[in-house]
């Protein structure tokens, strides 16, 4: 059976206009999240995973901002409300959300789209207890469901209404799922649980919670920014296997953004690997961890220790990510600095996305000699 792309993002770019000048945070990005499916974003520091998981959820601040490219979405009733509109488009069961409005993208996120960051104390407020955030966004949720609710009032008002009147704005329905969500991410004795405040919880159980949070909507996609990286790695282990679990009971799609290449062979099943702002290489995990094509790619690998090698020499990859300054980018391969096989021609010209087989795109010159340029469209997911 073959899965839709629930998202696909094609030749995004996001820059920043600081002082200092502009930085293109990201470059011709290119992304397919399949249904059901797990996709991970992998990347050193300052490759614009994170960026790229921000502008999907259409939370770039000033002074970003995205510049090109478009972000579909498959919805049907989205089609449905929005096909006669002239402004925003649509294609076939797509919607471009990047023509939506502030409005409709603060109600996408609300309904359909869910992010969990690194720092999971950052997202509740320490003068409510968890239970309470969580219901009030169930209760939210529940309200721009009713057809007379939220749409007359905007998404804003509804939220200013639920945080001036606290937890007694909030139904007893809603306090009663924010207790069922906290048990079903495997915290012990939800309804204790919940009437606790964010300093009482540990990392791990934090971090449990700010998924319950982000469940609370039942989305279509979760965007999962470094779950795992402020945890032990016993706690990683639960948190991952906590992130399977909810995706098989749910059947939503995750994009889980991480630097640690351990993480996206855990749980996985397709992997863009991210460098300076450009997606460098896309496959299955199988092929990315048993034929890695781009030179990036082999780095990272090298420099992960196997506990079954003894006496491993590690080799971390030399240099750093290149400033991404617009006066110091150009028409060449951005790890050609970095890359041991570097050709004059990587110095030289943009590389290619070239296509090894069906779904293992590499963008390099060194990719085998007769493979075909392609478009990100040409890349199908095979039958399962």
């Amino acid at each position: 059976m073959t899965r839709e792309k629930i998202l696909k993002a094609r030749d995004l770019k996001v820059r920043f206009y600081t002082d200092e000048g502009q930085v293109n945070a990201v470059e011709g990005v290119d992304i397919d999240l399949y249904e059901t499916d797990v996709l991970g974003i992998v990347g050193e520091s300052g490759s614009g995973k994170s960026v790229t998981g921000l502008t999907i959820m259409g939370l770039i601040e000033s002074p970003g901002r995205v510049d090109g490219g478009e972000i579909w979405y498959r919805n049907q009733s989205l089609v449905a409300e929005y096909e006669s509109d002239p402004s925003v488009e649509t294609d076939g069961d797509y919607v471009d959300i990047l023509t939506l409005s502030d409005e409709a993208r603060r109600r996408l996120r609300a309904r359909s789209f869910s992010m969990v960051f690194q720092d999971p104390m950052e997202s509740f407020d320490p003068s409510y207890t968890v239970g309470e955030q969580i219901a009030e966004a169930v209760e939210v949720q529940r309200r721009l469901a009713d057809d007379t609710s939220g749409r007359e009032y905007g998404l804003r008002e509804l939220i200013l209404s639920t945080v001036s009147n606290s937890y007694t704005f909030v139904s007893e329905q809603s306090r009663e799922r924010a207790v069922e969500l906290l048990e079903m991410v495997g915290l012990s004795d939800p309804e204790q649980r919940a009437q606790e405040y964010p300093h009482q919880f540990s990392g791990g159980m934090l971090q449990r919670a700010i998924l319950a949070q982000a469940l609370a909507a039942d989305p279509d996609i979760l965007i999962a920014d470094e779950p795992t990286s402020a945890l032990d790695v016993t706690i990683q282990a639960q948190i991952l296997e906590l992130l399977a679990d909810i995706q098989e009971q749910t059947d939503m799609s995750i994009m889980l953004i991480t630097h640690n290449l351990g993480v996206v062979a855990r749980a996985c099943e397709h992997v863009g690997v991210m460098y300076a702002g450009e997606i460098v290489e896309y496959a299955h995990i199988e092929r990315i961890l048993d034929e890695p094509e781009h030179p990036y790619t082999r780095g990272l690998m090298q420099s992960v220790p196997d506990i079954q090698v003894d006496d491993q020499q590690l080799r971390p990859i030399s240099g750093n990510v290149p400033s991404l300054m617009d006066a110091e980018m150009g028409d060449h391969c951005y790890f050609a600095d970095r890359c041991p096989e570097a050709k004059d021609e990587c110095f030289a010209e943009k590389p290619p996305d070239v296509m090894l087989n069906d779904e293992h795109m590499s963008k390099c010159v060194l990719a085998e000699p007769d493979a075909q340029s392609i478009t990100p469209d040409t890349i199908e997911q095979g039958g399962e």
